[in-house]
């Protein structure tokens, strides 16, 4: 063991012995125990360099050795100068740094602070891809993901009604909360007094914008855990675009003056797409707590994008690994997208 390795690790034994004397105080016990980490880092990091080299060309010591300088004669000493000794204590300071940065950044990549790998791909690549096949006018005319939605209704779970009591869907809410890391809320039921205590099902909306790490966290557990192992799932409807609520006035007037206010040659125009998930227990932690997660079923899944045109957002849907239907089998997803809307706005009235 060299002399650096074991400063390291008498620093180690000093600062874990502070960190015990001050275990009143937290906050320099902390303090103590982060330095004693790095203490092991530096520690690791002078035996590799201190090992022999495999290349041939010897390790960091031996390198030093032949600039020494002369030997001097027997029976007499030399003095190093300052200059000499300081240049070259530099260099062994250096691995105990560069891992201690290195230590840093995989602690910081491996935290819960770290930025989502789907939202860093739709933004360092998959934008600059579109960008190169679409040729748009300008970097705000690329498609892009506005929010995703996740539905329970009641009437597609075991209960099998269209209004049931709050209590009855805390199962529900949790699987979309342990899904997405966000907390739903219960959707009120249409033809109900009692709003309080009933709900026609649990409902969440995730914004690409103000939270984009959820949305995106959300899609890659879609993309490669859940939709993998759904039986008969073949893709996703195509977009189609999304006009105002019927009815709604104010709606519709709102889209008219967004209209009006837009002068891109190419606006991006609201589209969404939606499809369902039939069975949640093939995720992993629904799986390991089936005895909690047997009653849960599927759920809803709705993406809303903005874009030129629909081809432009099936293109984005694409690149974020979601296929898309085309032929009959669109006809046939678009048609019964149709029907369930039609049996919800008659439910509703």
């Amino acid at each position: 063991m060299t002399s650096q390795a074991a400063s390291s690790l008498l620093c180690s034994s000093r600062c874990l012995a502070s960190a015990l004397r001050n275990w009143s105080s937290p906050v320099a016990a902390f303090q103590c125990a982060i330095n004693a980490a790095f203490s092991a880092q530096a520690q690791a990091a002078t035996a590799a360099s201190d090992a022999p080299s495999t290349s041939g060309r010897g390790g960091a010591a031996a390198a030093a050795a032949p600039r020494a300088g002369p030997k001097a004669p027997s029976g007499s000493t030399t003095k190093k100068s300052p200059t000499s000794s300081s240049s070259s204590s530099s260099p062994r300071q250096t691995p105990s740094t560069s891992s201690s940065t290195s230590a840093a950044a995989l602690a910081a990549a491996a935290s819960h602070l770290a930025p989502c790998r789907l939202s860093q791909y739709v933004h360092t690549v998959l934008h600059r891809e579109l960008m190169l096949k679409l040729g748009p006018r300008g970097w705000d005319q690329v498609p892009r993901l506005v929010a995703v939605e996740a539905r329970v209704r009641a009437s597609e779970t075991h209960l099998a009604t269209e209004e049931v009591d709050k209590w009855e869907l805390l199962l529900y809410s949790l699987a979309l909360e342990t899904l997405t890391g966000r907390t739903p809320t219960f959707t009120p039921p249409a033809n109900s007094k009692n709003s309080a205590t009933r709900a026609a099902g649990v409902f969440l909306r995730l914004d690409a914008r103000s939270d984009p790490d959820a949305v995106y966290g959300f899609l890659e557990k879609l993309v490669h855990v859940v939709l993998p192992n759904q039986v008969g799932f073949a893709g996703l409807p195509p977009p189609t675009l999304v006009g105002p609520p019927p009815g709604d006035k104010a709606a519709a007037a709102a889209a008219a003056r967004a209209a009006a206010n837009d002068h891109r040659r190419a606006p991006l125009r609201p589209h969404a797409t939606e499809f369902r998930v039939s069975n949640l227990l093939q995720y992993p932690d629904f799986e390991q707590n089936f005895w909690l997660f047997e009653q849960l079923g599927g759920m809803r899944v709705r993406l809303v994008m903005e874009g030129a045109s629909a081809a432009d957002c099936g293109l984005l849907l694409s690149g974020l690994s979601l296929p898309v239907l085309t032929g009959a089998a669109a006809e046939a997803a678009l048609a019964e997208l149709a029907q369930e809307a039609l049996r919800r706005g008659r439910t509703a009235a």
